[in-house]
């Protein structure tokens, strides 16, 4: 599971206010997991995954603050790999090139002052795994995949609040994942189990830079053994480059995973705001 640049908080913009982050992550993973529609426990197999995202959050009403959060990755994955049975054996890698899942996540504002807002977000799949490695079919196996391609629908709360004489500012995000079973393309019989997401943010406005430490994750309402669960740590800052231009640096681990890779994502990001 790799980081990301950014995600939207309770803070929702007005009309004509804008954040645009373009980044890029390295995902290393300690625990290599192959995605499908079995899960053979951890890989012998070498994985390295590239991600480059861009995020965006726009202020759309002219009354009452709503906005718009999107999230659109594109995502290189190489698996280096051994094969070996009683008449051959096979040693190389495979790299694949996709698009993951397109977030949306309209939020409206709960209160005139206070950060409080709601919103909905939905994922939807770019990419089909049925067509990954198919025109390599003996490869297809440790060809990895991004997900299970399928629709998410997550009403998400989300509220924040500030020092009033000390530059500390904290934020919490809280929702309800349910994981919809109408897959892109991709014939499986798997049954996903929904969850509880969760987002955290304490932070610092040190002069011109940003400091924050984040957290983020799933935890299942069920044990199976397909339906991925984690949780992250993220230490991230925020450096003003130029007027309204900054740079975004951090680091996450996973502390605790559950049918998925468990690793650590290094990431940049260049962000343009008003």
């Amino acid at each position: 599971m790799i980081a990301g640049v950014a995600t939207a908080g309770p803070w929702t913009r007005d009309l004509g206010s804008f954040y645009l982050q373009a980044g890029t992550d390295v995902y290393i993973p300690t625990e290599y997991v192959e995605q499908g529609d079995t899960l053979g426990g951890v890989s012998d197999d070498t994985f390295t995954g590239h991600l480059y995202t861009l995020y965006g959050e726009f202020g759309v009403s002219p009354g009452h603050p709503v906005q718009v959060a999107f999230s659109l990755p594109f995502a290189r994955y190489r698996v280096e790999f051994e094969r070996e049975d009683a008449f051959r054996k096979a040693v190389g890698s495979v790299t694949t090139n996709r698009l993951q899942d397109l977030r949306l996540l309209p939020q409206v504002a709960l209160h005139p002052d206070a950060p409080i807002a709601a919103g909905v977000e939905f994922k939807v799949p770019l990419y089909s795994n049925d067509s990954i490695c198919e025109d390599y079919e003996l490869f297809r196996d440790v060809c990895a995949v991004p997900g299970h391609g399928q629709t998410d629908i997550t009403p998400w709360f989300l509220a924040g609040g500030s020092a009033k004489k000390a530059p500390f500012w904290g934020e919490v995000g809280v929702g309800y994942l349910h994981r919809m079973e109408n897959f892109n393309k991709w014939r499986t019989e798997i049954e996903l189990v929904d969850g509880i997401t969760w987002q955290t943010t304490v932070g610092a406005n040190l002069g011109e830079s940003y400091w924050m430490l984040k957290t983020k994750g799933v935890k299942n309402l069920q044990r199976d053994g397909i339906t991925n669960e984690y949780a992250t740590v993220t230490p991230s800052a925020l450096l003003t480059a130029w007027d309204h231009v900054g740079v975004d640096l951090h680091v996450g681990w996973e502390v605790w995973a559950n049918n998925q890779s468990r690793g650590v994502s290094y990431g940049v990001g260049v962000s343009w705001f008003n």
